[in-house]
């Protein structure tokens, strides 16, 4: 938990010949020493078109750990620029930052999230994504079914019967 480790950790992470393994590795040290320009590194792993899926997927993951209205606001702001860029990998990646920031509880995200789920220009499993995500951080019975009259996709409308069953297979 040095600034020497912390700078081999950056150059590890950046390190496009260092093998995904360690890079997501480095991902882990890196969020686990708290420091604003280890976080700083691990964004910019997350936002890069040019890093693997994987080791984005894991960077989002682990920002998602570290709860903060800083934290909810940047994943939201990465979620938008997924969200409007085309390609299978960043619809994925866009759903990864939806759990990430159900898995923060606060935030107001569960009301964010519930925002998502309702509006139409997302996709099926992104707003699916959402719905579950929702239900993950803390949104309650009531704005569920609320969201069921505002949805007329039927995949939609199954995520939510799913989410509020009793009984989930």
């Amino acid at each position: 938990n040095s600034a020497r480790a912390s700078e081999l950790l950056e150059t590890m992470l950046r390190s496009s010949t260092t093998n995904e393994k360690m890079r997501e590795e480095a991902v882990f040290a890196l969020m686990q020493q708290h420091t604003e320009h280890g976080v700083a590194a691990v964004r910019a792993v997350a936002e890069d078109d040019a890093s693997p899926p994987g080791l984005r997927e894991k960077a989002i993951f682990w920002l998602g750990q570290r709860p903060s209205a800083e934290s909810a606001t940047w994943l939201r702001a990465l979620f938008a620029r997924l969200s409007t860029t085309s390609g299978a990998d960043h619809d994925d990646l866009a759903q990864k930052v939806l759990f990430s920031l159900s898995q923060m509880r606060s935030q107001g995200n569960e009301r964010w999230l519930m925002e998502v789920a309702a509006d139409s220009k997302y996709s099926v499993d992104v707003r699916k994504q959402a719905i579950f995500s929702a239900g993950q951080s803390g949104a309650t019975t009531a704005d569920l079914v609320s969201l069921y009259g505002k949805v007329k996709e039927q995949e939609v409308k199954a995520q939510l019967v799913w989410l509020l069953s009793p009984q989930r297979d």
